[in-house]
């Protein structure tokens, strides 16, 4: 395994009024070259887990290791395993700071004093190009001129192109718009086709469980589910665990048989949902006394 989790707990202020234990026990593996959704509600501690995965925060107890380079509770420098982990945050564009977009992008390889220009403008290139960022016409150009798209790209570059072994992105597609979304995905997909080990924290399940390999659910601190994104839909038990995560087309199917209706519900995909709901409609009458309005 290339990630593997132990015990993981991390608590905020200890031993202040302000305590607050955000992992409590987290136990997780992730494969070279998986990609994983980390799923959870606002407090679950999805960031928190993603900021241990980087080092920026040591654990309290328990122990993190990517590849060789293990982080526990004695820890003090964990620059290698930054160097492993590449973490987007959740409003990059926020991070940007240099005064042009090729400095920007740059400006990690360039600190690190280990690379030759050539090599440098290189590697800057295909990160630019991975992103489908028009580096030629913009390099000269302040990041905080471009537009939001543009900006989350030149941030994700900066980090593609350090070459870390995993990429974590926490809500990566915050604050975009549809066609956004779906291109960040899809650019997402090509990082983990490539070989990059990626794990996306987000809220919403029905925007990531179509490119996830696995689906992991955190509840206060926990791992609640850890399923590919069929097994979510495996059993009545795994189900009704996710349910507050699923889909809106699930929650829908789901609805329509609590009302009675003979229908599946073991589908996120809107076609599918659709062929189910007409083949009720054909097989009626339905048990329930409900209407889909009611």
């Amino acid at each position: 395994m290339l990630i593997e989790i132990r015990g993981l707990h991390h608590v905020f202020f200890p031993g202040t009024p302000l305590e607050k234990a955000a992992l409590a026990g987290v136990d997780l593996s992730v494969g070279r070259g998986e990609f994983i959704a980390l799923i959870g509600r606002t407090g679950s501690g999805k960031t928190t887990l993603a900021l241990s995965l980087n080092g920026l925060l040591i654990p309290t107890r328990g122990s993190v290791r990517v590849g060789d380079v293990v982080v526990g509770p004695s820890t003090k420098k964990t620059a290698r395993l930054r160097d492993r982990v590449g973490l987007v945050f959740q409003y990059p564009e926020h991070q940007l700071f240099e005064e042009t977009v090729i400095s920007e992008i740059s400006f990690g390889l360039v600190n690190r004093g280990e690379l030759p220009e050539p090599e440098i403008r290189t590697r800057v290139y295909e990160a630019a190009r991975l992103v489908n960022l028009d580096l030629d016409r913009l390099k000269d150009r302040s990041p905080f001129t471009l537009s939001g798209g543009e900006q989350r790209k030149v941030a994700i570059a900066s980090i593609i192109c350090m070459e870390p072994d995993i990429l974590i992105f926490d809500e990566p597609t915050q604050g975009l718009d549809s066609r956004s979304r779906s291109e960040a995905l899809r650019h997402i997909k090509e990082l983990n086709a490539r070989g990059k080990t990626v794990i996306i924290i987000s809220h919403d399940l029905e925007e990531v469980i179509r490119v996830a390999d696995r689906i992991v659910v955190l509840e206060r601190g926990k791992v609640m589910l850890d399923r590919s994104p069929e097994g979510l839909f495996a059993d009545p038990e795994t189900l009704e665990a996710a349910r507050p995560f699923l889909p809106d087309v699930t929650q829908l199917l789901i609805g329509l048989k609590e009302k009675g209706w003979d229908i599946k519900t073991n589908t996120y995909r809107s076609d599918r949902a659709l062929t189910e709901i007409f083949g009720a409609l054909d097989r009626g009458p339905w048990t329930g006394q409900g209407t889909i309005g009611t």
